[in-house]
């Protein structure tokens, strides 16, 4: 079973799924781990990649930067609004810091012992051409042939990625480019729309 959509946030539908069929991608268990914004940003140090800065719930929104409301459990940038400084982050959701830039993904492949970047795809997000509400998903357009010196971060973070969190099949990385460097947002540990462009 291949499975998409925003299928990683429910883990009992997919170990359900891997008890009665071979499952071809990322189990529930790690899902989950790269889904949590907290060993995501310190895994990303730890390997001095970009994570814009997160708070946790029950934080109050800083006075100072752009903030955004984020749900643990999220898919195609459903539920993600600004946060108004003072307000506190609710229950599953977390705050994020806002990155200037624009809006790329990438899709890799991961066996066990490799890690292949398959393209880069321009991310169309909350366009008013497609009446689309802010910060929600509507299309790519790519592949996208970076820069070197982006490429190269690309590739890294598949990496990165795929080895410390034990990353398998197809997955999805979003991420923001702004003055030469990358800052990645999101991970998507399945087959994700940006696969068919690239």
């Amino acid at each position: 079973v291949i499975y998409t959509g925003a299928l990683e946030n429910h883990a009992r539908v997919l170990e359900r799924i891997a008890a009665r069929r071979p499952l071809m991608g990322n189990s529930a268990a790690a899902c989950a781990r790269v889904r949590d914004p907290v060993p995501l940003r310190d895994c990303l140090a730890a390997h001095e990649l970009d994570y814009p800065r997160i708070l946790p719930a029950g934080a109050t929104v800083p006075v100072a930067g752009r903030w955004l409301f984020k749900p643990l459990r999220s898919g195609g940038g459903l539920g993600i609004g600004v946060a108004q400084p003072g307000t506190r982050a609710t229950p599953g959701h977390y705050l994020q810091e806002f990155v200037l830039g624009e809006s790329f993904s990438a899709v890799y492949v991961a066996m066990e012992d490799s890690v292949r970047l398959l393209g880069i795809t321009r991310q169309l997000v909350g366009e008013a051409e497609f009446h689309a509400p802010a910060f929600c998903y509507c299309g790519s357009i790519g592949p996208v042939t970076p820069t070197a010196r982006i490429q190269r971060q690309w590739v890294k973070i598949g990496s990165v990625l795929a080895q410390v969190f034990g990353l398998r099949g197809v997955f999805g990385v979003d991420a923001v480019v702004y003055k030469g460097r990358l800052t990645l947002i999101e991970v998507n540990p399945r087959y994700s729309s940006i696969a068919s462009a690239s």
